[in-house]
């Protein structure tokens, strides 16, 4: 089995959110900022911890952690 192509590295620090005003503010590794309304924010949030699983389930043996909790 060929393994994936990966374009980009993928960073392994996880991004920060925060809430002012009433906007979800994400700050991302590298600079990366988003702004996004509560339920912009809530749909992602879902999205995310959907595609982490997704994607543990596809990861090479030992690169993650095996009980599917995220890891601190």
């Amino acid at each position: 089995m060929t393994p994936p192509r990966m374009i980009l590295k993928p960073c392994e620090s996880p991004g920060t959110a925060s809430a002012e005003d009433g906007v979800v503010l994400l700050d991302g590794p590298d600079g990366v900022a988003v702004a996004m309304t509560a339920e912009a924010a809530m749909r992602t949030a879902q999205s995310l911890l959907e595609a982490a699983a997704r994607a543990r389930g596809q990861a090479p043996v030992g690169s993650g952690s095996a009980d599917g909790k995220l890891a601190p």
